[in-house]
């Protein structure tokens, strides 16, 4: 899903109070990281090789970064 149809999909989500309200924007990997740390069940996008060690990758297609097959646009 490209970042416009994510919008409206979220603005959707929002609008059906499924959700409290839109996701958070920062500036660095660093500071996503660690909100991704403090607050349980929590998740954020990031470069797997710029990925700080312990933190769990996402698989796609049931594939993890590195792995063959694994799609990622």
């Amino acid at each position: 899903m490209s970042e416009a149809p994510f919008r409206q999909y979220r603005i959707g989500k929002v609008f059906r109070a499924e959700v409290a309200g839109g996701p958070r924007i920062f500036c660095s990997n660093e500071e996503a990281t660690e909100l991704a740390a403090a607050l349980p069940d929590s998740w954020h996008l990031v470069d797997a090789s710029r990925a700080p060690k312990g933190l769990q990758a996402l698989p796609i297609d049931g594939r993890l970064p590195g792995e063959n097959g694994y799609r990622w646009p």
